[in-house]
């Protein structure tokens, strides 16, 4: 039988900018079809969302929203209500100017079968197009009892009754055009990078947007597919400088893209980076102090950021006003030292948000140039962790340079890892710190455990849990690669390498617990501040178990159900939320693409088994490097799960896609690997169409933020 000659170089390049055509052309083309498709839009907001049904209005009496502003071309107001019944009662809404006369009035008749929870809008007459916005208050009174949406305690003027002001609410109102009215994405981004301009750097205008979605993310995906292209000539400095830059352009483009302050908790970990750069000291853990300082806080308030985050229907402050009225209240220059207090982010150690302050510190006093600072600096992290990666993946295969840039590649163009990336928020630290330690511990497996090497990983893994305690899951991933490095090896050298990476580990830990407690934190930087491990894991290991079990498939007989609102609760938190969910987990695309996603990795699962069956000898040769990969995504999704394990029923599921990423690079050095399932040749192929479709999958991701939170 012949023998089949592998394809050559030159093919194998050939071959990517054919599949580049072959897979992007549609994919652009489906993108260009969806920004360009009419749908429904705001015309404004009060930028407050519906939390909770808040005020109740009794039957005939009057509720009024004040300090809005109407804006132009507005044709319906919008509230959210609680009717308590299948009907919706006769509701009528009066318009006023700050004087108190009418200008404008709407009705809606009595409605049956609308559901006790329903959006009603009030049609009342086109606003001109000039001003661009008029000040009002709205007035509703229905007959019968109503409660209306928003949320609690987020300060602003309160709504009134019967003139009479009630309750710490604020109550969501939403401004639509006429019924019918529909535009598509690409007619309103003039508006859109108008909008998205405000409460940034001085230097932010609309004219940035321009640039980063029309130059600098056309320029870094051409960029990642030369990449592809010359990968097997290009000499691994340049290559690492080319990943690097292609996930700067991406970070540096979310960072300008995200709002202020709309990414998961991102006001609680700048809060830490102001405090230790003001003070010098880290968040205490006390009460008694304030969480925010007195410019933060104004800040927060002035983009409503916790009013208007968590629902997809909640927008930021649009307006040139809004930005006036931070800056009328920053002008007495508010304290940025008297915060400190709780906080999500208060039990962290200081690592991450100590680099932070550099960028803080350079900035000047412009919160919103310091918040953009340190999202560049965020972004920089990322990109060192990509590039951890690359080489990473270098050392699982030092010949096959395309194998390596695809699997730094696919990384960076994992939108959540780069939104995440381009935000403040200490996984960013984390995702770094494990970075490094792949690399070390893959090199370690493949070149043997030296000293300096040795010393190097326990002291990375004795620094990467004062970041955030949930990376001490890279300890048990550790343990499991060396003791198997251990058993291939039976050397004194690797007991040696193991013992000094050990005691690294002990030095680094010993260290930590000596000035712990000048920043207020104790050893362990779990959340409670004890041991990662104690008597508690093993009794309850069996609710642990079961939980971690319900994540993935449903109970058995016997089991309490943890989830009986979700079917499957991990394709939300490891696809929905580990892909695409932006701001706080309430930007989505439509559920078809998480579709594709889900069917892409179960693909990549089932080409890991193909290889594994058709390549016997290279998986009995390399079976540390192999079990180290694979055991690293399922012990910190394991330890993610036993982390979050409650008795009972949960009626959320809190886990969020991002505490995957300390196993990011491990799963896309497997996922490129499995490829070659089919040979070289399909491997290239399969390679290239799953980094470009993830390129218009980021592109697609940022035009769907600024949609979510712009239109």
């Amino acid at each position: 039988m012949r023998r089949m000659r592998q394809p050559g170089p030159v093919r194998i390049r050939g071959e990517i900018p054919a599949t580049a055509l072959l897979v992007g052309l549609p994919l652009l083309i489906i993108l260009l079809i969806w920004a360009c498709w009419p749908r429904d839009y705001y015309t404004g907001t009060d930028s407050i969302r519906t939390r909770g049904f808040v005020e109740p209005v009794p039957a005939g009496q009057t509720l009024c929203v004040t300090g809005l502003n109407v804006p132009a071309g507005t044709g319906r107001v919008q509230f959210e209500v609680l009717t308590g019944g299948p009907s919706r009662p006769a509701m009528n809404l009066v318009l006023r100017t700050p004087a108190g006369a009418t200008m404008a009035t709407g009705q809606l008749p009595y409605l049956a079968g609308d559901g006790p929870q329903t959006k009603v809008a009030f049609p009342i007459p086109v606003r001109a197009d000039r001003p661009s916005s008029v000040p009002a208050s709205a007035c509703v009174t229905a007959d019968r009892l109503i409660n209306f949406g928003g949320t609690l305690n987020i300060g602003g003027p309160p709504p009134t009754l019967d003139g009479q002001p009630i309750g710490p609410a604020r109550l969501a109102v939403w401004f639509l055009p006429p019924a019918g009215a529909k535009r598509s994405l690409a007619a309103q981004l003039p508006t859109v990078f108008d909008r998205a301009a405000l409460f940034r750097p001085s230097w932010v205008g609309a004219w940035t947007y321009y640039v980063l979605l029309g130059i600098l993310l056309p320029l870094a995906f051409a960029l990642a597919l030369f990449l592809l292209i010359r990968a097997q000539t290009l000499s691994w400095p340049l290559l690492a400088a080319g990943v690097f830059a292609v996930a700067v352009a991406i970070t540096v483009s979310w960072s300008l893209v995200t709002p202020p302050f709309q990414a998961p908790d991102e006001q609680d970990h700048f809060a830490y980076v102001q405090q230790l750069a003001e003070t010098g000291k880290a968040p205490s853990q006390s009460a008694a102090l304030p969480p925010w300082s007195s410019a933060l806080t104004i800040a927060l308030q002035s983009i409503r950021s916790l009013a208007a985050n968590e629902q997809a229907d909640g927008r930021p402050p649009w307006l040139p006003l809004d930005v006036r009225a931070w800056a009328a209240a920053n002008r007495l220059d508010p304290s940025r030292k008297d915060g400190g207090g709780i906080t999500t982010a208060a039990t962290h150690g200081p690592i991450y948000y100590g680099v932070e302050t550099v960028a803080y510190d350079l900035a000047g006093t412009s919160i919103w140039s310091q918040l953009t600072a340190t999202r560049l600096m965020s972004g920089l992290i990322s990109a060192l962790a990509v590039v951890l990666v690359l080489l990473a993946a270098r050392e699982v295969a030092p010949t096959r340079h395309l194998f390596a840039v695809g699997a730094a590649l696919l990384v960076c163009l994992n939108p959540m890892f780069t939104f995440i990336g381009a935000s403040v928020n200490n996984d960013v630290g984390v995702n770094a710190a494990a970075a490094l330690f792949l690399f070390l511990i893959v090199r370690a497996i493949r070149r043997g455990l030296s000293l300096p090497l040795a010393a190097a990983l326990g002291l990375t893994l004795g620094v990467t849990p004062i970041i955030k305690g949930t990376s001490y899951t890279l300890w048990v991933v550790a343990a499991l690669a060396l003791l198997a490095l251990l058993a291939r090896e039976r050397t004194r050298t690797v007991l040696v390498g193991v013992v000094a990476a050990t005691l690294a580990l002990v030095l680094v830990q010993l260290a930590w617990s000596d000035v712990a407690a000048d920043f207020g934190r104790t050893t362990f930087t779990t959340p409670g501040g004890g041991a990662p491990i104690s008597a508690s894991l093993w009794s309850t290991a069996r609710l642990s178990l079961g939980y971690l079990w319900q994540i993935f498939l449903p109970p058995l007989p016997g089991m309490v159900d943890h989830y009986p609102l979700s079917s499957w609760p991990a394709y939300t938190i490891y696809v929905v939320r580990g892909w695409a969910s932006f701001g706080w987990y309430d930007i989505i695309f439509p559920r078809i693409v998480y579709a594709v996603i889900m069917a892409g990795i179960v693909a990549t699962g089932v080409a890991g088994v193909i290889f594994a069956r058709r390549h016997r000898a290279c998986v009995k040769e390399n079976w540390v490097l192999i079990l180290t990969l694979t055991a690293t995504p399922v012990i910190v999704v394991a330890g993610v799960e036993r982390a979050f394990a409650t008795p009972g029923q949960r009626g959320i599921i809190a886990e969020m896609g991002r505490y995957l990423f300390p196993a990011i690079g491990a799963l896309a050095i497997l996922a490129v690997g499995s490829f070659r399932a089919w040979g070289d040749l399909w491997a290239t192929r399969i390679t290239t169409g799953v980094i470009v479709s993830a390129m218009i999958l980021t592109y697609a991701s940022q035009l769907l933020t600024l949609r979510g939170f712009y239109t």
